[in-house]
């Protein structure tokens, strides 16, 4: 579905307002979505784009968000306390690390 941003869908927007709204709550998350959206559709590597857009619709999955952070629910409907709570658990131990068994501190000691 083709939005005023672009490649990104209603949803992958909203989701986007959602995560400017959590880390900025004073700001116009929907302007902020909305212009976050274009810049990127406009400026970043196509194939980074795709990979955004997947982790928006995996953010917004409750099964996803059930097993990463004890949640079952879309990012859009949490509080702010537990969408904090989510990308902290995400950004925690990113997936690459997860698929190689890497260490959790790549810099231990």
């Amino acid at each position: 579905m083709e939005t005023e941003a672009g490649r990104f869908s209603a949803a992958e927007t909203r989701t986007l307002a959602t995560l400017a709204a959590t880390f900025v709550p004073a700001c116009d998350a929907d302007l902020v979505g909305e212009l976050a959206a274009q810049a990127l559709v406009r400026a970043a590597d196509p194939d980074q784009v795709t990979q955004l857009r997947l982790v928006l619709r995996l953010l917004e999955s409750p099964l996803v968000n059930l097993a990463t952070a004890d949640r079952a629910a879309g990012l859009t409907a949490m509080s702010g306390t537990d969408r904090e709570r989510l990308l902290l658990r995400w950004g925690g131990d990113p997936p690459s690390r997860k698929r190689t068994g890497g260490p959790a501190d790549p810099h231990p000691g």
